[in-house]
């Protein structure tokens, strides 16, 4: 389906032929899963990247009235288990050498971000200066900068690991 919004609001939206077929199409695996190409993988990850700092943005904007920071953070919450939790998913499928370096890096990086999710839930916080909140922001930060170092096409063999060693504390 493609979708445009219009000037007015209005959203336009234009369903593609059932015989429509995209030029990527996913593996079969044997435990029934698709296994996707190296670049479907590389966009899916960037596209968590990507959602998960816009939803940290909308927390730190100034335009955001304090009164309503504690509801951002807990939407912010939401939507980084969400994405983080769903590229995780997605990754399970393959073996450890069937991802290249980039992408086996970044399967650590998930699953220490939804281990530290999972210990911080922050839906249940009052205010925004909680203890909790502040955790939660570091801990995005942290996973946003390692997540950027490891994807990134001009870092070096070396900062990738680093990156991944430093937020999952593991060599």
């Amino acid at each position: 389906m493609s979708i445009e919004v219009l000037t007015d609001g209005a959203i336009d939206a234009e369903v593609l032929p059932p015989d429509f077929e995209p030029h990527l199409k996913a593996l079969d695996s044997s435990k029934g899963t698709a296994i996707f190409p190296a670049p479907v993988v590389e966009g899916m990850l960037a596209e968590c990247l990507i959602e998960c700092k816009l939803a940290l943005d909308t927390v730190c904007d100034v335009r955001v009235a304090k009164k309503n920071r504690t509801k951002m953070i807990h939407s912010c919450y939401k939507i980084f288990y969400l994405y983080v939790h769903n590229a995780k998913e997605r990754l399970e499928p393959y073996s450890e050498a069937s991802l290249n370096i980039k992408h086996r890096l970044c399967r650590k990086i998930l699953r220490e971000m939804e281990t530290r999710l999972a210990e911080n839930d922050v839906t249940t916080i009052k205010r925004h200066t909680n203890k909790k909140a502040i955790k939660f922001a570091k801990d995005a930060t942290e996973f946003l900068s390692a997540m950027h170092v490891a994807l990134r096409e001009d870092s070096e063999r070396n900062e990738r690991f680093d990156a991944q060693e430093g937020f999952c504390g593991e060599g």
